[in-house]
């Protein structure tokens, strides 16, 4: 057997660790990357989320309107539009 020189492991080890450290920093690189992405994912998200409970509430004020008022819907069949022209008219 031959002896190796302690030297040569610390330099192994130095060279492994090099290694190490740089996959290291790619991975967190790609990690911060696909973290961004998740980020402005989640963002159109919750502005599509935000936006489809504005939609959601007016809906529910107009049938509570309409639930309010039995006759609203007749005179008032097409919304908003039909409404304004009545109360131009009247």
């Amino acid at each position: 057997m031959t002896e190796q020189d302690p030297g040569d492991d610390v330099q192994t080890t130095g060279t492994e660790l090099e290694k190490i450290v740089s996959r290291l920093h790619e991975d967190n690189e790609n990690l911060r990357d696909r973290l961004k992405e998740l980020l402005q994912i989640m963002e159109s998200s919750m502005d599509d989320l935000v936006e489809s409970e504005v939609e959601r509430d007016d809906l529910q004020r107009r049938l509570d309107v309409l639930l309010s008022h039995p006759l609203a819907w007749m005179k008032h069949p097409f919304g908003a539009t039909s409404a304004r022209w009545n109360q131009r008219r009247g």
